[in-house]
């Protein structure tokens, strides 16, 4: 595999500024990885990531960071990259250089941790493209619908807890991309559908037909956001065991499954 290299800039004093005015120095490995930088890096990662990533770094809406290999890189400067720059949905820390290699340095403390879920993954997949009719929404390794999140990774992005509260509590927490609006023109034609994007003057909207409307704001006469989900809760359409299934199924996502 080939190494990729974060590049950053040395904090030093002024009168010494000639002598790297060459360029920045390459580092690919961790140069913070003491036993002192491992505490404090703990004591950042609580303060910083466990409200995502679970107390224990064994995840909750982010993903458990003790499943390896990670998705996105696994060498030291790659998940120094990720934590210092972020990846969509992950919030920017703005944290030093040095503080981000201390995280990294306790992330490589811990031991692999696995997921164990309860449930028959087997009994799962059936509801999801049965019964439960996930698919009709929900596209797996591009099997199914786009009116929804593509749930391939979602065993690496959600611990089980959390895909219980999505599955219970679809309107809990809903990522901006998909939000909801309606809007109308001055002309009077109207459009309903998710915002795929959106900024000071223009909207876009995908409808359920997977029609894709852009709106110059100006020309609009009504625009609402709705910001919830249209996602029913499944506590009252599948038994307790028929849930644990599903998300054992979901557990088991990260990648590799095929489609029905």
């Amino acid at each position: 595999m080939t190494r990729t290299k974060h590049r950053y800039w040395l904090s030093l004093p002024t009168c010494v500024l000639l002598v790297v005015a060459a360029g920045p120095v390459e580092v690919d490995q961790n140069p913070h990885g003491a036993a002192s930088d491992i505490a404090a890096g703990e004591q950042l990662f609580l303060g910083n990531c466990s409200s995502c990533h679970g107390g224990n770094a064994t995840g909750g809406r982010g993903p458990n960071l003790r499943r390896r290999p990670y998705r996105n890189g696994n060498d030291d400067a790659q998940v120094f990259a990720i934590i210092q720059n972020g990846l969509p949905g992950m919030p920017w820390n703005g944290l030093a250089d040095r503080s981000v290699w201390q995280i990294v340095a306790y992330l490589r403390s811990l031991s692999p941790a696995e997921v164990e879920v309860a449930g028959d993954p087997a009994q799962g997949r059936d509801l999801f493209y049965g019964r439960a009719d996930c698919a009709l929404c929900h596209m797996v390794n591009g099997a199914g619908g786009r009116q929804g999140p593509d749930l391939s990774w979602v065993g690496w992005r959600l611990a089980p807890e959390a895909l219980r509260v999505a599955l219970l509590e679809p309107g809990a927490e809903v990522e901006p991309r998909w939000w909801r609006a309606s809007a109308s023109t001055t002309a009077g034609y109207e459009f309903e559908g998710y915002i795929i994007d959106e900024d000071q003057f223009t909207i876009r909207l995908l409808a359920g037909n997977d029609a894709l409307r852009a709106f110059n704001k100006h020309d609009l006469a009504r625009l609402d956001k709705q910001r919830g989900s249209l996602m029913p809760a499944f506590g009252d359409l599948l038994t307790a065991n028929e849930l644990t299934d599903v998300i054992a199924y979901l557990a088991g996502l990260t990648g590799t499954e095929s489609g029905p």
